[in-house]
């Protein structure tokens, strides 16, 4: 018999040079490290790869992992999926990485036209995260339109925007404008509806019906007597 030196190649490791006695077969093979434990566990995540032979990984095998529902990698909506890989100790590299909640802000990000409702379990300066639900109500300048409802539900999606399932906007209006000597056209006089904000109105002077005023809900306006 003789003896050689059989180094591996660079991906496998070895203590030193390798000396083999080829007695039979007459070949010598290196083979890859196994992985010495099982796949790890990731918080807010699932293995999402195949499981076949998963005791059986080894050097430089790759598993995926997805994100679950409402959470995201770092919490940035639209990246899910996650991998480690078998290094060449046999150990599992768990990335630096993490499946977070996805969220929508606090609640103080919520616009100023919108009243959260009181009993909510949601409390101001909280953060609002993908899959939770928040009731508003409209505030004393605003009402909902578009809705019969008194609230709002507003969801955090799943991209990290808060979404309005129930339908329904809260936008600010204005009480109907009062013009001595002049009523609104097309809306009948004594008429009490509200009229959305920054819109305008046609008045006609009572007492010349071929007069007429467009008045912004905000100015004060008047019809004289010429």
């Amino acid at each position: 018999t003789g003896q050689f030196s059989l180094p591996c190649e660079t991906v496998w490791k070895a203590d030193g040079d390798v000396r083999v006695e080829i007695t039979s077969p007459k070949s010598a093979l290196c083979e890859r490290v196994v992985c010495h434990e099982r796949p790890p566990s990731i918080n807010n995540a699932t293995l999402s790869s195949p499981l076949d032979n998963i005791d059986l990984l080894r050097f430089d095998d790759q598993l995926n992992y997805t994100c679950t529902d409402g959470n995201a990698v770092n919490g940035e909506a639209g990246r899910r999926r996650l991998t480690v890989r078998c290094d060449a100790a046999g150990d599992w590299d768990v990335p630096m990485d993490t499946c977070q909640p996805v969220q929508c802000g606090d609640v103080d990000d919520i616009p100023s036209r919108w009243t959260m409702n009181t009993g909510n379990l949601t409390t101001v300066g909280s953060t609002i995260i993908a899959g939770q639900t928040i009731s508003l109500s409209c505030n004393t300048h605003s009402r909902i339109v578009g809705s019969s409802r008194s609230t709002v539900e507003v969801l955090c999606g799943e991209d990290g925007n808060f979404v309005n399932p129930t339908g329904g906007v809260c936008a600010a209006d204005c009480p109907m404008p009062e013009i001595e000597g002049a009523h609104a056209v097309g809306v009948g006089r004594g008429d009490t509806s509200h009229v959305p904000y920054q819109s305008s109105l046609r008045f006609q002077c009572d007492d010349d019906p071929i007069k007429y005023l467009e008045a912004s809900v905000r100015p004060a306006v008047g019809c004289l007597n010429q």
